[in-house]
C-alpha cells in the first residue's frame, strides 16, 4: 500500500496538548525538531508509517469542505503550498485538536506533525503531512558499560511498535477530499469519535476495497440478524454460507450483486430478504453496497476473522467449521443430550 522506500522526513514540529477538561491548554514549541541522524529520520519514518498495514483509504468529508465547517483543511493546504509553513500550520492543528479534546477520558500527550517527501502510493508518488498523537510513554531500560560493570538506567520514551493516534494525508486527489490514512488505536467508546469525525472530519473512501468490505459485513449481519432467527440456520448454516461469499470473492474478479446473491444464497425467499436488508443495513451504518466493483482481495485478508465460524459447546469443545454442511450433522441423544457428529475423509 504505502512504499516508504525513497521517502524522506523534511521536516517535524512537537507541541504538547493537555487535557482540555482540566483546562491545560496547549504548550507550543517554537522551533522544528533537529533531526541530524540518517538512523533516526529512518526510525521515525517507520513510526509513522508501517502501522498502517490494511490499504483502507479515507478522504474528508466532503460536504463539510463545501460548507467551509473542516478547520483542519486550511493548515494542511498551506503546507503542501509551502512546506516552510509547518512551523506556524503546525500550531493551527494543534490548537484545533485541543479544543475537540472535550471528553474527559482523551488523554494529554505530545503531538507529532510533520512533511514527508517521495512516499508511493497506490502506483504514484505523493508527499504527505502527517499528524500523530502519542499519550502514553513506555518504560524502558538502558545499560551502559563501564570496563569492569554495566550501570542500568530507567527511562521512558516512544514505543516504535505501538501507535495511538495517526493520520497520513497525501497531497493527491484534493478535489475529492484527498487521500487519507488514518487510525486510533487506543479510544473507546463515546470518545472513540473525536480523532477520527471531529478532529480530522473523515468519511470513507468509496472505492473497491470500500465497496468489498462492506459487502462481507452485510452478508455476516444478515445471516444473524435475519437468517438465524427467520430460518433457524445454526453456527455451521453460517459457515457454509459465509465459505461460498469466500469462494466467489476469491476466485471472481469483478462483483455483481446478482450472481452474488444466486450463488451465496441460492433460495429465492432468502435473496429477497438479503435485498430488503441492505438498504436497512446501508441507511443504518451510513454506507453505499454498490451494484458491481472490482473485488479487492486486500479487503478479503482485512475481513478474515469474519469467516471464520467456531462451534462453542459448552465449555468443552470448540470446532473450526471452515465448510461441507453436510459433513456435519447435528441432533439429540434419548437423554435430551445435544450432540454434533462430523464426517470426514482423511486425519491431517
Amino acid at each position: 500500500m504505502i512504499n516508504k522506500i525513497d521517502a524522506s522526513i523534511q521536516r517535524l514540529m512537537i507541541h504538547h496538548i493537555g487535557r482540555a477538561t482540566e483546562n491545560e491548554g496547549v504548550t507550543y514549541i517554537e522551533n522544528e525538531v533537529d533531526l541530524p541522524h540518517p538512523s533516526i529520520k529512518d526510525l521515525l519514518l517507520s513510526f509513522f508509517i508501517d502501522s498502517f498495514t490494511s490499504p483502507e483509504f479515507y478522504t474528508f468529508d466532503t460536504q463539510r469542505i463545501q460548507d467551509g465547517t473542516l478547520p483542519l483543511l486550511d493548515p494542511v493546504e498551506q503546507i503542501f503550498e509551502d512546506p516552510d509553513a509547518l512551523e506556524l500550520q503546525s500550531k493551527a492543528i494543534a490548537k484545533l485538536l485541543y479544543q475537540h479534546s472535550d471528553h474527559p477520558n482523551i488523554k494529554s500527550g505530545d503531538l507529532l506533525i510533520s512533511y514527508i517527501s517521495d512516499l508511493f502510493v497506490d502506483d504514484e508518488v505523493v508527499n504527505a503531512v502527517a499528524i500523530i498523537k502519542v499519550e502514553n510513554l513506555q518504560s524502558f531500560l538502558q545499560l551502559n558499560r563501564d570496563p569492569d560493570r554495566y550501570h542500568v538506567h530507567s527511562l521512558e520514551g516512544i514505543s516504535l511498535d505501538k501507535i495511538d493516534k495517526a493520520c497520513l494525508i497525501f497531497n493527491t486527489e484534493s478535489e475529492h477530499g484527498y487521500k487519507i490514512c488514518a487510525l486510533d488505536k487506543v479510544s473507546k467508546g463515546s470518545e472513540a469519535k473525536f480523532w477520527m469525525e471531529d478532529f480530522l472530519c473523515l468519511k470513507a473512501r468509496t472505492d473497491d476495497f470500500y465497496f468489498t468490505k462492506n459487502y462481507i459485513q452485510a452478508t455476516k449481519s444478515f445471516i444473524k440478524d435475519r437468517m438465524k432467527p427467520i430460518y433457524e440456520t445454526d453456527t455451521a448454516d453460517e459457515a457454509v454460507i459465509m465459505n461460498r461469499s469466500l469462494n466467489f470473492l476469491t476466485n471472481e474478479e469483478d462483483f455483481d450483486s446478482k450472481e452474488y446473491e444466486r450463488r451465496i444464497f441460492k433460495d429465492e425467499a432468502v435473496i429477497a430478504d438479503f435485498q430488503e436488508y441492505k438498504q436497512d443495513f446501508a441507511e443504518e451504518k451510513d454506507v453505499r453496497l454498490a451494484e458491481d466493483f472490482k473485488i479487492s482481495h486486500a479487503a478479503i485478508k482485512n475481513q478474515s476473522k469474519v469467516f471464520k465460524s467456531v462451534l462453542k459447546l459448552d465449555k468443552n469443545f470448540h470446532v473450526y467449521i471452515h465448510g461441507s454442511r453436510d459433513m456435519i450433522e447435528k441432533g439429540t441423544d434419548d437423554m435430551g443430550r445435544k450432540f454434533y457428529r462430523l464426517f470426514y475423509n482423511e486425519e491431517t
